[in-house]
């Protein structure tokens, strides 16, 4: 999987008011998962990278999971 290591990540603030509405439209995401997740879509993200095979696809957001990427 080398092309991990190619990924840069980036620090970025969230508005808490596009994240509070976030969580009012997915109340069964955790919180956690409910930052992570918002902070994609309002930056953009074209995917989500998980460990975590229970995180649905959301719109405008495609969840990838590690372990089904593996070959």
């Amino acid at each position: 999987m080398e092309w991990i290591a190619q990924l840069q990540g980036q620090v970025l603030g969230l508005d808490t008011a596009p994240l509070i509405y976030f969580m009012e439209q997915n109340p069964n995401l955790r919180s956690p998962d409910s930052i992570q997740m918002a902070t994609a879509i309002c930056e953009g993200a074209s995917f989500f990278l998980t460990n975590d095979a229970r995180l649905p696809s959301l719109p405008g957001l495609t969840v990838l999971v590690l372990e089904n990427l593996r070959s």
